[in-house]
């Protein structure tokens, strides 16, 4: 299930998160392109700079594979009505990410 994810945006701050992970713009879409999974994140709680605990919107893991094979977790808002998602930052995946992958097809 693709969670109806058509297209993606990238924040500056984004992409400089990627950058220091090594990971382009480009690799978002190739993760999509290849079939990625998705996975949604269950709601969360955060507190605040001013000490309130706030509930955090859920977001959408993509776990895929890029072409040079790294296997990769995106993590992204939720899709707006026309299906576009704000990426909100990405790397490489992490054990318990990679079993989500597998279990749910991917390789």
């Amino acid at each position: 299930m693709d969670y109806g994810v058509r297209d993606f945006r990238f924040s500056s701050t984004t992409m400089n998160k990627l950058g220091r992970r090594g990971i382009e713009q480009a690799d978002v879409f190739e993760l999509r392109e290849r079939g990625a999974v998705f996975v949604p994140q269950k709601q969360t709680f955060e507190i605040g700079a001013d000490g309130e605990l706030r509930q955090r919107p859920r977001r959408l893991l993509m776990i895929g594979r890029n072409w040079a094979g790294q296997l990769l977790t995106i993590v992204l808002e939720l899709p707006d009505s026309e299906g576009t998602c704000q990426v909100v930052t990405g790397f490489d995946a992490k054990p318990n990410e990679v079993t989500w992958y597998r279990q749910r097809g991917g390789r």
